[in-house]
């Protein structure tokens, strides 16, 4: 058995900061997760294509697909109404609801891309914290037991972003019957600043001293320890390893309920189609956690990740460390 946690499938939405093409058609993906031997492929399918999923279902038929609706429009001109989706959730679909053995398991949402009209007013990018926490809060009440919300993490260090774990961990215990995955392990590794710097002091070009290497590289630990604690304390929250670094892989050995995310075909040129079928990621990232934990605990994640993904929330609840019977 081999989990990817986190593909794209079609088009994935830009933002006002990026208008950076992620693009992977159907049969690319298929070509992907067959030549990277995914079994179980949790996949983000655009907002209005649950039928690019079922396609993908249907040429790939021994692979398991766990849909999630992104809920983000793909650019401005396709902004998603901010007070009319939650009336049109794939997940609450008679037909497209897994609780129905339809595709859809629920939803995803992105703090820095992605495309929302908010009375008229259009704008990129989902604030975790005041902006829209009421607006998500009632898109995850009137989802279904067991349903799972899949949430961005950027990881800035800037001040009062709620695109951390903790925010997570919140919705987590506000809404215990709803299961969330905290993207890239709580920090997505913007360029590399989150891997250890080769020096504490940096010199600029301009020959200035400058200490924000030092500083990002802390603040990643802390995003990952905080994720993890998170993984491991609450029933209802997984993490997804997706942008390895040497930290990631250290600390998957330390936590219960994570798996490995390609974030396929994100980091492969939007040009460059022939890679998109015939990319190792899965591969390589999977060889990255054997390196660091051992092919034995590796194996061991992917069966966790698919019964994390399959169990039902009561189970989940009674394997808690804490749990009691009354």
């Amino acid at each position: 058995m081999k989990v990817d946690i986190h593909t794209n499938l079609e088009q994935f939405p830009t933002s006002k900061s990026s208008n950076t093409m992620v693009h992977a058609s159907v049969q690319q993906m298929a070509d992907f997760l067959t030549l990277n031997e995914v079994t179980v492929n949790f996949c983000l399918y655009p907002r209005d294509g649950y039928h690019m999923l079922e396609k993908l279902a249907e040429i790939t038929p021994n692979i398991q697909h766990i849909g999630v609706q992104v809920l983000m429009g793909t650019d401005a001109n396709d902004a998603t109404a901010y007070d009319k989706i939650g009336d049109t959730l794939d997940v609450n679909n008679s037909i497209r609801s897994f609780k129905n053995g339809g595709l859809c398991h629920g939803i995803k949402i992105a703090s820095h891309r992605g495309w929302w009209n908010r009375d008229g007013e259009v704008d990129s990018g989902f604030d975790y914290g005041r902006g829209d926490s009421r607006q998500l809060g009632k898109w995850l009440k009137s989802m279904p037991d067991g349903a799972i919300c899949s949430m961005h993490m950027q990881g800035d260090p800037i001040q009062n972003s709620a695109s951390i774990p903790t925010t997570v961990g919140m919705y987590a215990y506000k809404n215990p019957n709803i299961k969330f995955i905290i993207n890239h392990a709580g920090d997505f590794g913007q360029g590399g600043l989150s891997n250890k710097p080769k020096r504490y002091k940096t010199i600029t070009k301009k020959g200035e001293e400058n200490f924000f290497p030092a500083y990002r590289y802390a603040h990643s630990q802390g995003l990952i320890h905080t994720a993890v604690a998170m993984a491991n304390t609450m029933h209802n929250v997984m993490l997804d390893t997706s942008v390895y670094t040497p930290f990631k892989g250290k600390m998957m050995g330390e936590c219960r309920s994570w798996a490995i995310g390609s974030d396929y075909p994100f980091q492969i040129s939007a040009k460059n189609e022939k890679l998109k079928s015939t990319s190792k990621m899965m591969l390589n990232e999977e060889k990255k956690f054997i390196k660091d934990l051992g092919e034995e605990r590796v194996a061991k994640c992917h069966e966790d990740a698919y019964h994390w993904l399959t169990a039902d929330i009561d189970t989940l609840i009674k394997e808690s460390e804490w749990y009691e019977e009354l």
